[in-house]
């Protein structure tokens, strides 16, 4: 039961509320203050993550705390100045953690980036129509294939067709069994109709990819390089041709001095990575344009070499698709080819 007395004075009206126990309302000495919220270096998509919440007069009564795109939320007590908050970074969304009072006032807020976790995964090709001695049927209509239909042709099986008949749950988005998300300038995830990004990450195999511009600049899909790695342990016994600045080893160092997307850690790709972006469902070039729209029709080179003294490094050709293995250095030019840089979190 509460009892309110009323004291009137010259020129002031004083309310003073009690009750039977004596509560008093909150002073300075017992409200929850917030300093910091302490995130590791490195935190992954779809890996759980132990925050500190640092301050004063904390428990798990005395603050509300709020995430976004961080599910799956423990919270323990540390101590009277240490929270500990553990929880499930997702890829849609930047995650955050907010802190406020039970009356709901912000005391600190903190987002951060979420890295992709290379998964060794496989896309598959991108192919969604079957295909007869004479003909191509699209999406494999049965009565079109005849008696081609008892074959399990590519189109048939893998993460394309499940896509087709709306069976494949997606992060992001993409053409046929691709899933993508564009990235901006920052690190962030963007919606798929954003218009500027810079990277793009595939949500399968857990890459993140460079995008390429059309701007001039050192990131222009125009511009090309020798191959060029003075590291004996990666050459295979052949460094390639320098050609002054011009190569994928002054290139990479660029982007990665830049920290293009919040990272520094971009390197050329493996073929086998590299050719994982070929869309086979299209030709000239064969990928994903609505994601990478700024790529040619050519070679782009990978970090794998081959021959007998390393002389050799392997390419994918991206008007058809191929993969195969051209000269470093050829006797008469200076062969240069495009490059599109690739980055994990974690392998």
């Amino acid at each position: 039961m509460t009892r309110i007395t009323l004291l009137v004075g010259l020129s002031a009206l004083l309310l003073v509320a009690c009750n039977e126990n004596n509560t008093t309302a909150a002073t300075p000495s017992t409200i929850p203050s917030v300093s910091a919220i302490q995130v590791p270096t490195k935190v992954f998509i779809g890996q759980p993550v132990t925050v500190s919440i640092i301050g004063s007069k904390l428990s798990p009564n005395s603050v509300n705390i709020e995430t976004v795109a961080c599910t799956d939320v423990a919270i323990t007590q540390q101590s009277a100045t240490v929270l500990r908050l553990t929880c499930t970074p997702q890829a849609q969304q930047v995650p955050s953690i907010q802190v406020k009072n039970t009356q709901g006032k912000l005391l600190l807020k903190q987002t951060f980036i979420a890295d992709s976790l290379a998964t060794n995964a496989l896309n598959d090709t991108g192919v969604i129509d079957c295909q007869t001695e004479t003909d191509i049927i699209s999406l494999c209509a049965g009565s079109g294939l005849g008696e081609w239909s008892a074959w399990q042709q590519d189109a048939n099986v893998g993460r394309d067709y499940q896509a087709q008949q709306g069976q494949l749950a997606k992060l992001g988005a993409g053409a046929a069994g691709f899933d993508f998300t564009k990235i901006d300038i920052s690190g962030k995830p963007l919606a798929a109709n954003a218009t500027v990004w810079h990277c793009v990450r595939d949500n399968h195999t857990g890459l993140l990819w460079e995008a390429k511009t059309n701007d001039g600049g050192l990131e222009d899909y125009d511009n090309t390089y020798t191959w060029y790695n003075p590291d004996t342990a990666q050459n295979g016994g052949n460094f390639g041709l320098e050609n002054g600045n011009k190569n994928t080893l002054t290139y990479i160092q660029a982007i990665n001095q830049q920290g293009l997307c919040g990272y520094k850690d971009w390197r050329l790709p493996t073929a086998e990575q590299l050719q994982g972006l070929v869309h086979y469902g299209q030709s000239s070039p064969t990928i994903d344009t609505h994601y990478f729209p700024n790529t040619q029709s050519a070679n782009y080179w990978t970090a794998e070499t081959t021959g007998s003294s390393g002389q050799f490094a392997v390419v994918v050709m991206f008007e058809f698709g191929l993969v195969r293995s051209i000269a470093k250095n050829q006797r008469f030019s200076t062969n240069e080819n495009y490059i599109r840089l690739v980055r994990a979190g974690h392998e």
